[in-house]
C-alpha cells in the first residue's frame, strides 16, 4: 500500500523559507467514474485514506526545512470535499467553471503572495520524500519531482513541482481556464529553466505509462486503483449503488459498457 513517507535525514545546510503549497483538487473524475458519481475524485479513499487527505499529509510534512501554508482548489459543486477541508486549509472555490491548472493558480495569486509554489495533484499517490525534493531545489528553476524518469515532457507522471517565487506574474485572474503547462512550464523549458529530480519509487497516477499497468497493493493484492476505491467504497457510501452508479456511468458516456463491466467484475473479484 502506498503511505505518506516519512522524511528521512535532512540536509543541515537547508535554509528556511516561505512556501505555498497547492493541492490541485478541482477535477471532474471521469478516469475514476463510476465511483465519482457518488464522490468528488478528491474524496476517492486509496488504503482507507481520502485522496485529498494524503496529498496535504505530503505537503505537511515539509516544514522541516520550510514554513507551509496549503491551499486546495475546488469546484462549487463538491460539497463533500469542501465541507470535509473547511478551516483545515485555504479554500479556493471555482464557480460555475473550473478553471484548469494555471487558472487556478491565477485565482490563487494573492493567497500565494509572491512566494515560491510547492504544487501537487490530489489524484497523484507515490512514497516520495517530499523534503529531500525541497531540499534538492536551486530556487531559480522550476523543479519537478517525476516518476520513472529523468526527462520533463507532455503527459509524464508528476509527484510535484516547485515553481520559484514571482513565477506566476504572467498569470491572469480573468475567468478563463488555462493550462499551466502551456502557460509557464512550456516556456520555461524552453529556455532551459527546469530541473528535475527522479522517484522511482511507488507511484499511482491518473493514468498508466504504456505497457504498464497502474496499481496498488491492498492485504497483499495487487489491483487497480480505481478497483481498489470501488472496492473500499462498497458497503459505506456506495453501498448497494454501485452497480446503479456503472449503469449511469454509461447512459453518461463517462465509460464504455465494457469498461464498466470490467470494473464491476474486478471489484467483485477482490471483494
Amino acid at each position: 500500500m502506498v503511505a505518506p513517507p516519512v522524511s528521512g535525514q535532512q540536509d543541515s545546510t537547508a535554509v528556511s523559507f516561505d512556501l505555498a503549497g497547492v493541492v490541485l483538487a478541482a477535477g471532474s473524475g471521469t478516469r475514476l467514474a463510476p465511483l465519482t458519481l457518488e464522490l468528488p475524485k478528491a474524496m476517492c479513499p486509496v488504503g482507507g485514506v481520502p485522496l485529498i487527505d494524503r496529498a496535504i499529509a505530503h505537503l505537511s510534512a515539509v516544514p522541516t526545512a520550510a514554513t507551509i501554508e496549503i491551499a486546495v482548489n475546488a469546484h462549487g459543486s463538491q460539497r463533500a470535499l469542501i465541507d470535509h477541508l473547511d478551516e483545515r486549509v485555504h479554500l479556493s472555490i471555482e464557480d460555475p467553471d473550473v478553471l484548469g491548472t494555471g487558472g487556478a493558480l491565477a485565482r490563487l495569486s494573492r493567497w500565494i503572495d509572491a512566494r515560491p509554489v510547492c504544487l501537487v495533484n490530489a489524484d497523484a499517490v507515490h512514497d516520495a520524500d517530499l523534503q529531500a525534493f525541497v531540499d534538492s531545489w536551486d530556487h531559480e528553476r522550476h523543479h519537478f519531482l517525476l516518476a520513472g524518469t529523468d526527462e520533463f515532457a507532455p503527459g509524464v507522471r508528476l509527484c510535484a513541482v516547485l515553481m520559484p517565487a514571482r513565477s506566476l506574474s504572467t498569470l491572469v485572474d480573468d475567468g478563463r481556464a488555462v493550462s499551466v503547462y502551456d502557460e509557464i512550464w512550456k516556456p520555461a523549458a524552453a529556455q532551459q529553466r527546469v530541473s528535475v529530480r527522479r522517484h522511482d519509487g511507488a507511484c499511482t497516477w491518473r493514468r498508466a505509462p504504456p505497457g504498464r499497468d497502474d496499481v496498488v497493493t491492498v492485504d497483499g493484492v495487487p489491483m487497480t486503483r480505481v478497483a481498489q476505491a470501488l472496492r473500499e467504497c462498497q458497503g459505506t457510501v456506495m453501498a448497494d449503488r454501485l452497480a446503479d452508479a456503472a449503469g449511469e456511468a454509461v447512459r453518461r458516456g463517462l465509460v464504455r459498457r465494457r469498461e464498466a463491466a470490467g470494473l464491476l467484475a474486478e471489484i467483485n473479484t477482490a471483494a
